[in-house]
């Protein structure tokens, strides 16, 4: 059970932690008072709703996250928490979103397949592999 809670988890990192820094700008909505708060809840919400969105359409989920974190970071100029949050979202969402891996590697479909393996000149076959795939 842990096995599998673990491997779950080592697929949806990036998800993961972009959900932390939504839940990061939620407390710090509901600290602020005013227009502030409200920018940081709603935006909150709406980078939730580009994590959802993923899966259904890239573009709209991108815009959603920019649109999420950009107004609270930009009004929050002077604190060091939300720009740093917004922006921590964004340069792991974003490339989440799109299949990018954030750490380098190949990118993988849902079934675990290699996605990109690079130029076939570029491919070399390990030493003592036999050249027939067999």
């Amino acid at each position: 059970m842990i096995a599998k809670s673990l491997a779950a988890l080592s697929r949806r990192w990036a998800e993961l932690l972009v959900s932390v820094l939504a839940g990061i700008y939620l407390f710090l909505g509901l600290a602020a008072r005013g227009p502030l708060g409200l920018s940081a809840v709603l935006g909150a919400g709406v980078m939730g709703a580009g994590l959802w969105q993923a899966p259904r359409s890239r573009p709209i989920a991108t815009a959603l996250l920019v649109a999420g974190t950009v107004p609270f970071a930009v009004a929050a100029w002077w604190s060091v928490a939300a720009p740093l949050a917004g922006t921590l979202a964004l340069a792991i969402g974003v490339p989440h979103v799109w299949g990018t891996p954030i750490g380098g590697g190949a990118r993988r479909s849902a079934r675990g397949r290699r996605l990109t393996t690079g130029p076939p000149a570029l491919v070399r076959p390990s030493v003592g592999a036999d050249p027939a795939g067999g």
